[in-house]
């Protein structure tokens, strides 16, 4: 059995109709659009987090902050093997690059960002039957859930 015959395409699409509002084109292509997605948001969060690094630096923020954007990195990494695997093509991310004005509004946009992905990571997880991309979905939605908590742990901080 093949990755496409393992692929409930109609799951895909109500996960990511849902979690994107956009309409995922059926079948294997609507995987590989939710993955392209996926890419596009962890290389922006990735920029952010660098950004605000850069900001910061000096401080013991800043390091906070590289290690996020190293997590990103990594992400990114694992969701370009998935991609790969499932396409045999790479994904170019897109061009919109992160810009980081107001710290504190960074942060907090950074903070329901990560909420965001790992509700849709766990969505897209839940509609893929194929066990590795599955088990890895799950595994991202939870690393993103800690990056949130790291987030507010940081805004809480700031906040003293």
């Amino acid at each position: 059995m093949d990755m496409c015959d393992k692929i409930d395409a109609a799951a895909i699409g109500r996960v990511w109709d849902r979690v994107a509002n956009t309409s995922a084109p059926s079948g294997p292509e609507g995987l590989t659009k939710a993955l392209r997605d996926f890419i596009d948001r962890v290389e922006r969060a990735r920029d952010m987090y660098a950004l605000l690094a850069l900001k910061t630096k000096g401080t013991a923020l800043s390091k906070e902050l590289s290690e996020l954007a190293g997590a990103e990195a990594d992400t990114g990494r694992r969701l370009q093997t998935e991609y790969f695997l499932l396409t045999g093509d790479t994904c170019v991310p897109g061009t919109a690059r992160a810009s980081a004005p107001y710290l504190m509004g960074a942060l907090r946009d950074a903070h329901a960002g990560e909420l965001e992905n790992a509700k849709a990571y766990a969505a897209l997880a839940a509609a893929v039957s194929e066990g590795k991309l599955r088990e890895t979905l799950y595994d991202l939605s939870a690393r993103e859930r800690s990056h949130a908590e790291k987030l507010r742990e940081i805004v809480g901080r700031m906040m003293a």
